[in-house]
């Protein structure tokens, strides 16, 4: 037998307030705008291992900060990443899958200290 539908309650995160350009709470009748991670420019990265360090290039878009940043297929390399405000942030990749959207990102590079030649797949989205 199913719960009773009067004791279902929505979970916390999909209860938050949305806050609109204004700093005040959206209202459904409001007119404004809303920030969403719809991010106008990105693309996908396929790098075959032979020919490390990679960088990540969005300078064939008009983006210049990675907001998000996805792997598909990583092996035993590095990451680096170098945010907006200049901090350099080493992450060791180990056959990992995911993705970071916490940095705005200014650069990413990736290395093969150990030389492992593993090959890497993702993408990135981001904005001016």
């Amino acid at each position: 037998m199913g719960a009773d539908p009067t004791e279902i309650r929505p979970a916390p995160e999909l209860s938050r307030t949305v806050t609109g350009s204004k700093g005040s709470a959206v209202r459904t009748a409001e007119d404004g705008s809303i920030a969403t991670n719809n991010y106008p420019y990105g693309d996908g990265f396929d790098f075959d291992g032979f020919a490390y360090p990679y960088t990540v290039d969005t300078s064939e878009s008009a983006a210049t900060t990675i907001q998000e940043l996805y792997f598909t297929k990583t092996g035993d390399i590095d990451m680096v990443i170098t945010t907006e405000l200049g901090d350099t942030i080493r992450i060791p990749l180990s056959e990992t899958t995911g993705s970071w959207d916490g940095f705005e990102i200014g650069s990413v590079k990736f290395e093969d200290p150990k030389g492992t030649n593993a090959s890497l797949k993702g993408g990135w989205a981001g904005e001016e």
